[in-house]
């Protein structure tokens, strides 16, 4: 619904399905799933004390990543790719 200044206006909840009938709603409409779940890899850590000490330990050498991220899109990735080589690193360390 559009409002007379052609912006969004609010949608009432009640007008709209609830999220599974939505999803049946789709797959009846185009013949396909909206979504599957399916398993992506493995978890490396043995337990969660394991991936919170790396975690800390990646936050504690590599503090800030909007900076680099902020570097990545001026150029320079160098910085960017030490830190995910260090994640790799510490990730083998922890697991």
């Amino acid at each position: 619904m559009l409002c007379l200044n052609s912006s969004a206006a609010p949608t009432a909840d009640s007008l709209l399905p609830d999220a599974p009938t939505a999803a049946q709603w789709y797959t009846r409409d185009l013949g396909t799933v909206l979504s599957a779940e399916c398993l992506f890899g493995q978890d490396p850590f043995q337990s969660v004390a394991a991936k919170e000490h790396c975690e800390a330990q990646f936050s504690h050498e590599v503090s800030d990543l909007r900076l680099l991220l902020n570097e990545a899109v001026n150029g320079n990735q160098r910085p960017l790719q030490s830190a995910l080589q260090r994640l790799i690193q510490l990730t083998s360390l922890f697991s």
